[in-house]
Order: C-alpha cells, then structure tokens, then sequence
C-alpha cells in the first residue's frame, strides 16, 4: 500500500511558533531593557546630586543604580547560554552574590556616613606677633598694656587675657593670651546652628565628612574654610599690640554676625569705624 507522504511531513515538522507571541516577546524584553536602563541612570544621577548633603542618601541612590544595571546586564544574557536549567541556576547564583555584595559594601558605607571619623590638626602651639602696622584704630590712643582687637574696620580694646569680644558669642569664639602668644578657641557652626568643626588652643577637630579645614601659613595666621573654599574664620596677630579677626560667627538663640574687611553686620545694621565697649553687645560704640 503506497505510503501517505503528506501526513509523514507533517508528523517530521516541528510546529511553527507564534509570530504575534515572539513579536510581544521581543517588545517586551525591549521595554524591560529601557526602564532599566532608565533607572540605572537615574540612580547614579541621583547619587551624584546627593553626595555631598545627603552621603546616606546617596549610597542607597548608587545601590539601586547598581541593581539596575545588573538586572539589564541579566536582560542582555543570549537565549542560547540560558537554554539550560544548569545555566540558569548558576548565573542567577552568580547575580544574587554580587548584589549581597554590594548590599554588604553599601551597608559599610553606610555605616561610616552615620559614624564620620573624627579628624584633628593641630596647628600652631602658639601665634606669635608679627610686625605688621596696625590698621586706622578708631578708639584712638590705646595704653601700652592693653590689645586692641579689630573687626572690620572697628575695634574694641582691653588688658585682659581672656579675650572674648562678644558675651554671648563666648563658645563661638574667643581667644586667650599669654606671655609667648596667642590661642584660639572657637565653635564653627553653619547658619543652622549645626556645629561642623572646633578649634581649642589651635587644635582643630572636625568630622571626615565635614569638608571644613583649616590652615595655618606662618606662624601668625589661623584660617578655617568651608566646603566651598569660603573662609569662615581669620585670625592674624598682627603685632604684640593688635589682633585682627575676620569671619561669620553663629551662636543659639542669637543672631548671626558677619566681619568683613571694612565692616560688621549685625541684626541687618551695618557698623564702620566704631569703637565699641568690652564685652561689646549689643554693640554699643563708646
């Protein structure tokens, strides 16, 4: 009996795929790719923009962005090295330890944003006078035994040791005198009030995340800049008679004083050429 050959091609043939299944396949797979690709982006974006405010915030931006790379690197694997359930498991093994991975170093560095390590640089023993002029003093002649203490273009004078020109302000700043020079003290705060660094008898302590530092050039200057290469605070002992100060100064409850090279601002007056009384607030030229 002559063979049906119609029906043995047909049995032999392996059935045809689905066009429009493959064809959704193929756009889905595309769109998978795309949003991760967007959020991968968006979250090394984010990172980048929130390093420095917010580091915390930013290590958990950079650990998304992570996963979303990984998930589109997965996407990209071709069919063929995926075709076996061996293949499979191992990649996928493989996926799950680089993200505990990174979840690990993301943790650590989390950690160590909460916890900055505390820096300390001492700076001088001592500021020792140089032999500078003295600028226009406008409280006139003063006693040989008495310093005078210009900021701005105003100054207050006195024969103590312990000098802190503004009462309230005493954490903020003040300085002691002795034989063979000066010491600083001071309380570096942001316009929040929020204390970033200290500086006791010339020893400047900060946090690593601060990005407050302090130099000292020579032995008559200290100078403390901020994130932005603002200087926050200028000390120079000009001669054994006059120290000049320069500098924004915040204490609670208080309102914050801005010393600039020709003037002082203080409750949005501006003061100039004046001489004012020890300890001087609120402000009262003599």
């Amino acid at each position: 009996m002559p063979e049906d050959k119609t029906n043995s091609q047909s049995d032999t043939e392996a059935p045809k795929p689905d066009k429009q299944k493959v064809a959704y396949r193929k756009s889905a797979g595309g769109l998978k790719k795309a949003v991760a690709g967007i959020l991968g982006t968006l979250g090394l974006a984010s990172a980048g923009w929130l390093r420095v405010d917010h580091p915390v915030w930013a290590i958990w931006a950079a650990f998304g962005a992570a996963l979303s790379f990984i998930w589109l690197l997965y996407l990209n694997i071709p069919h063929r090295i995926l075709r076996t359930r061996f293949r499979r498991r191992r990649i996928k093994f493989c996926i799950a330890a680089l993200v505990a991975l990174i979840f690990v170093a993301a943790t650590v560095l989390t950690r160590s944003a909460l916890n900055p390590t505390p820096v300390s640089t001492s700076l001088r023993g001592l500021l020792i006078p140089a032999a500078d002029q003295a600028p226009y003093n406008p409280c006139g002649p003063i006693p040989g035994n008495f310093i005078t203490i210009y900021f701005g273009d105003s100054a207050v004078f006195t024969e103590s040791n312990i000098i802190s020109f503004i009462k309230p302000y005493d954490d903020a700043f003040n300085i002691r005198r002795t034989a063979s020079g000066i010491l600083v003290n001071a309380t570096i705060r942001t316009s929040d009030n929020q204390v970033v660094a200290r500086i006791h008898d010339n020893v400047f302590r900060t946090q690593s995340d601060s990005h407050f530092q302090a130099q000292s050039p020579d032995p008559h200057t200290l100078y403390v800049l901020d994130g932005d290469d603002k200087v926050v605070l200028f000390v120079r002992y000009l001669n054994p008679f006059a120290i000049k100060i320069l500098g924004q100064f915040y204490s609670p409850g208080q309102p914050p004083i801005t010393i600039t090279e020709d003037k002082l601002v203080f409750r949005n007056q501006t003061y100039s050429r004046n001489c004012f009384q020890i300890p001087a607030f609120p402000f009262h030229p003599k």
